[in-house]
């Protein structure tokens, strides 16, 4: 049924980083990525069937960084910066109209901020979306999702040492409820429950901010998120994200709050300027599924502002300037030191 069942998108990145607190950095001063990612999926009636691959190349290699001595001990990306490999394969089921049930490695159904996903990682073992109610729009009124994820990160989270895999390693399991209303003016609100478990599989350059003891992750995650979504099309397009989560298994350092100011659209026009202020805890979420935009994933508190261009509704052009505190750093003196980060992207989708 679907028309053009090879899609997939592009993206130049040019990177510029100031204010590292402690030297030399794994993230260089300046870099340049280049991703591709070509997905082919097809839908049926009943069937349902995707794959997709994540193709990189940067001009640093962020498993050997320049002037770190190996064997790395701490990776802030959530990417392999010279790599080719597999990002989508799933094979799915409509059960019914409403209820699509799919297997394999796929996108997270969840509708999560940053701050708890990063939106370039991938589940990898099942998904169930059962939507109860649909607007004249096409958006859900209500929606149900569930997933069970192992072994899905870029780098090991399993047993087997040399990467991920469906066998033993962190599980992630996880439920969401989705509520609607309106279409002009709309209304989101959207709560999730994650449960991180097996997290003593997790290769230890990815660790990052999370409290450790001799670099093993001592305490649960069990991480409650509640995000409210008000968007408006008139008389020009609006949308505010307020964003609240807490780690119900953590004693303290567990909350997080990302609140976003969108004004502006590159679908119905050609700019749209965004802003977004963050302060997230040290034990939130786990550090290693967070997003990688920021420079920490966790720990810190910072800004972001955005202004983006659209040559066309496939192409357009972004500067993306951004100011972090390690707030939770063990050095003290670190937490009142702004992190600077400037970047340049021409993102493309085909």
């Amino acid at each position: 049924q679907q028309q053009a069942p090879i899609t997939g998108d592009f993206m130049i990145r040019q990177e510029w980083n100031d204010g590292f607190f402690t030297k030399p950095d794994p993230v260089p001063a300046n870099r340049t990525r280049i991703q591709i990612r070509p997905r082919f999926e097809v839908e049926t009636q009943v069937l349902r069937m995707g794959v997709g691959a994540d193709i990189n190349y940067s001009k640093d290699n962020n498993l050997e960084p320049k002037d770190i001595p190996l064997p790395l001990t701490l990776l802030r990306d959530n990417y392999d910066s010279r790599s080719i490999r597999l990002d989508l394969a799933y094979v799915g089921v409509n059960l019914s109209s409403a209820i699509k049930i799919d297997a394999g490695r796929a996108m997270m159904p969840f509708r999560l901020t940053e701050m708890i996903w990063d939106k370039d990682l991938r589940i990898q073992g099942g998904r169930a979306v059962w939507t109860l109610g649909q607007g004249k729009t096409g958006e859900p009124v209500a929606r149900v999702s569930g997933i069970y994820s192992r072994g899905s990160h870029v780098f090991g989270d399993s047993v087997k040492t040399e990467g991920s895999t469906l066998g033993e390693g962190v599980t992630i399991k996880g439920g969401s409820f989705d509520l609607g209303f309106g279409a002009d003016k709309r209304v989101d609100l959207t709560g999730t429950y994650l449960a991180f478990d097996k997290l003593e599989n997790l290769e230890r350059m990815i660790r990052r901010q999370n409290t450790r003891v001799g670099g093993a992750l001592t305490r649960e995650y069990g991480i409650l998120d509640v995000t409210l979504r008000f968007r408006t099309n008139t008389p020009f397009p609006m949308q505010v994200v307020i964003d609240g989560a807490r780690n119900r298994k953590a004693p303290d350092q567990r909350n997080g709050f990302w609140g976003a100011l969108v004004l502006g659209s590159l679908i119905d026009n050609r700019i749209r300027g965004e802003y977004t202020y963050a302060k997230v805890d040290r034990d939130v979420t786990v550090a290693a599924y967070a997003g990688d935009d920021f420079f920490w994933a966790t720990g810190w508190l910072g800004h972001r502002a955005e202004v983006a261009f659209a040559q066309s509704p496939k192409s357009s052009f972004h500067v993306i300037a951004q100011m972090q505190q390690f707030k939770d750093s063990a050095i003290l003196a670190e937490r009142t030191n702004w992190f600077k980060r400037l970047r340049l992207e021409a993102r493309r989708s085909f």
